[in-house]
């Protein structure tokens, strides 16, 4: 019997880690609002990720848009049309064109951008009160290219997930309750086979 909880063991490790590693995708949360703070909806984006592939994504009602998983560490906004379906001017900070967004492998990140005069732009990180500039509000004409070599994405805060997150997590959990079944039911039968078979020993002596 030594061998059958050994391979137990092992199926139990290699599912866990599947499921770790499922679970543990690379994703990104796109936010657009206007210049009041109210989420666009209808607004679309064309991604193309670290494997050349394009994926479209549409905001909703609230103004967001998600798109996971996504393979790599960068994806690249190329395309932006607004609700109407008119083309949005963009940013562009890549030589190959387009707006790159650095990920964090493993995570759900969040991009906040506005919409404002057919702009489609990174929303400005804010500064600190007593900062001179924190009472100007940011100009949206006069960011450039340069001004952002690096569009900002961050990690979602711990402890309050969106809809979006706990849905992609929720799509994992049959999977877990049908391991753990697999597991129950694989121990239940070498018990009861184990348990036969002392029985038989003990009526043959």
């Amino acid at each position: 019997m030594p061998w059958l909880f050994s391979f137990l063991l092992a199926l139990y490790l290699i599912s866990s880690t599947a499921l770790s590693y499922a679970a543990a995708e690379t994703g990104l949360r796109v936010w657009i609002r206007d210049l009041d703070a109210r989420g666009v909806a209808g607004v679309q984006l064309t991604i193309i990720d670290a494997g050349k592939q394009a994926r479209n994504i549409q905001t909703d009602v609230q103004g967001i848009a998600l798109v996971a998983p996504l393979p790599g560490a960068t994806v690249r906004i190329v395309r932006a049309t607004g609700p109407g379906g008119q083309a949005l001017l963009m940013d562009e900070n890549d030589p190959d064109g387009g707006l790159r967004i650095p990920l964090q492998v493993g995570a759900l990140q969040q991009l906040d951008l506005l919409i404002s005069d057919g702009m489609l732009f990174v929303e400005p990180v804010a500064e600190a009160e007593d900062a001179p500039s924190a009472a100007v509000a940011p100009s949206v004409t006069s960011r450039s290219t340069t001004d952002w070599p690096e569009a900002v994405a961050t990690p979602i805060i711990e402890g309050a997930p969106t809809p979006e997150a706990i849905a992609r997590h929720s799509q994992w959990d049959w999977l877990r309750w049908l391991v753990v079944g697999v597991l129950v039911a694989i121990i239940s039968v070498a018990l009861a086979w184990q348990t036969r078979t002392i029985l038989r020993a003990r009526r043959a002596a």
